[in-house]
């Protein structure tokens, strides 16, 4: 797959997007929240552990996680599949651009729709991927890029089930894990230019970035152009 025209492709598709940096400005803003809402939180439990360690460095028994420490993880954990839903709807934003449709800020909330299969698929993504690491490292990267396509296959057909949306995407990935992870290194100068800018330029790169890789999708699975209609989320929510 042509890189350079990939991207080419990319930068004429969200070219004329409508409030395309409004809404990927308000897309980082929720998520910088989030994530400082999370390491708040998640201080707490650090405070927790590294008391405990100390505990058993002394040979004391070890503090009881109390209530305050359960409803923290409980917090975190949340926080962190709203994280991974709010990508999803950005995701989904990327993928309407993609396929020169109508997108707008209210994509966003697309994965929100459909929260519980999001849910699975984020912790079939982990679970498999943490299995394969136990083996090597190399066998766990291999794995994440194998699932690397779960969320679009889910965005495209929401009545799939989140196994069924692994199992495509490890099927459509065959022969081109190599060719994705050349991809995202041809992205790294971006995002150094995003970490040198204190996340700034991201209003800027991730549309790119992002486009770059539905496309990438698109190019896997529909490579005539024909992209399936539009899910309806509300009829697939209610049935």
């Amino acid at each position: 797959m042509n890189r350079t025209q990939l991207k080419r492709r990319a930068r004429h598709a969200y070219m004329d997007t409508p409030r395309l940096y409004m809404t990927t400005f308000i897309y980082l803003v929720i998520l910088l929240l989030l994530t400082i809402v999370s390491s708040k939180i998640d201080a707490i439990i650090v405070a927790w552990t590294n008391n405990a360690l100390r505990y058993m460095e002394a040979g004391n028994v070890i503090p009881v996680y109390s209530k305050r420490e359960w409803a923290a993880t409980l917090f975190v954990f949340v926080i962190q599949i709203m994280i991974q839903i709010l990508t999803v709807g950005y995701m989904s934003f990327a993928l309407n651009i993609s396929r020169h449709r109508p997108t707008g800020m209210a994509d966003l909330a697309d994965g929100f729709s459909i929260t519980f299969k999001v849910f699975a698929v984020y912790f079939l993504q982990g679970l498999f991927i943490t299995l394969w690491s136990m083996l090597f490292v190399v066998p766990g990267i291999i794995a994440a890029y194998r699932y690397r396509q779960a969320y679009y296959i889910l965005l495209d057909d929401p009545s799939k089930g989140p196994l069924q949306c692994i199992r495509e995407s490890k099927k459509i990935m065959r022969g081109h894990k190599a060719e994705l992870f050349v991809l995202d290194l041809s992205f790294i100068g971006w995002y150094i230019l995003i970490l040198l800018s204190a996340g700034i330029l991201a209003i800027w790169i991730l549309p790119y970035t992002e486009t770059t890789y539905a496309i990438y999708y698109n190019m896997l699975l529909y490579p005539d152009g024909i992209f399936p209609a539009p899910p309806l989320y509300e009829e697939s929510n209610n049935e």
